[in-house]
Formats: C-alpha cells, sequence, structure tokens
C-alpha cells in the first residue's frame, strides 16, 4: 500500500512511499504511468522461490497480516490453473468504500511459475491505495 507523499514541480511527477514504514520502497507517477523507485529487502523469513504452483505452501505466517490476527489469505483455487487473492480487511474496507478503482497486470514482478500479477487499486480520502 501506497501514501501520496509530494508533487515534485521540476518533473511534474507526484512521489508516493510504503505505507509500512520500514519498507524503502516509493514510486513515482507521471502521465498516468508508475515507477518504482527502491526494492524492498528480502529478509530471512522469506519463502523460497518456487518453480510449480503445486509447490506454494500457504500457512502460518504467510496467510495472516503483520498484527498475527487478520487474515491475509483471501482465496486460493488450489487446481491446475491455481489463482491466489491476498488481501486484509482494511483493504477491503477501503475497496469496499472507494468511487473508483484503477487494475494493473504486471509480468516483471510476477514469480518464475506465475505469468501474470494483477493489482486492484482504490482512490480513498485522497490517496491511491493498493
Amino acid at each position: 500500500m501506497f501514501n501520496y507523499h509530494s508533487y515534485n514541480i521540476d518533473e511534474q511527477s507526484d512521489h508516493w512511499r510504503c505505507a509500512n514504514r520500514l519498507c524503502k520502497v516509493s514510486a513515482t507517477t507521471k502521465d498516468g504511468l508508475a515507477k518504482l523507485n527502491g526494492k524492498e529487502q528480502r529478509n530471512s523469513n522469506t519463502p523460497p522461490s518456487v518453480d510449480d504452483i503445486s509447490d506454494i505452501l500457504l500457512e502460518g505466517e504467510f496467510i495472516v497480516c503483520q498484527d498475527g490476527k487478520s487474515c491475509f489469505l483471501l482465496f486460493d483455487s488450489k487446481d491446475d490453473h491455481r489463482i491466489i487473492g491476498f488481501d486484509s480487511d482494511a483493504c477491503l474496507n477501503i475497496l469496499s468504500k472507494s468511487s473508483t478503482w484503477h487494475v494493473d497486470g504486471t509480468f516483471k514482478s510476477a514469480p518464475g511459475c506465475y505469468k501474470q500479477v494483477f493489482t486492484i487499486h482504490a482512490w480513498f480520502m485522497d490517496q491511491i491505495f493498493i
């Protein structure tokens, strides 16, 4: 999730920061396009990469939010064309209150066993949430 941070007059672009303050990722938007400015560092709890969707194990800390209580795994089709959805209760609440949604599909950041990552972004309280 990104929060609006500032506007760069010289570059005519908006600057966004990751809502998680420990995260070092930021984004810049200009002319309707977005660019990530940094990458979040992998930590020792990050699961290993997998080459086959059947090798993905979603359990424990990987299916709950950072508070350790709220569900983060929204759905898992568990079939040959496995689709996994993640969301928090807070983000679902924001989506339900937003009058405008933006969707995006990216191929670059998709894990090796997937072709695409699909995201839904919502405008709420003059900020965009991912």
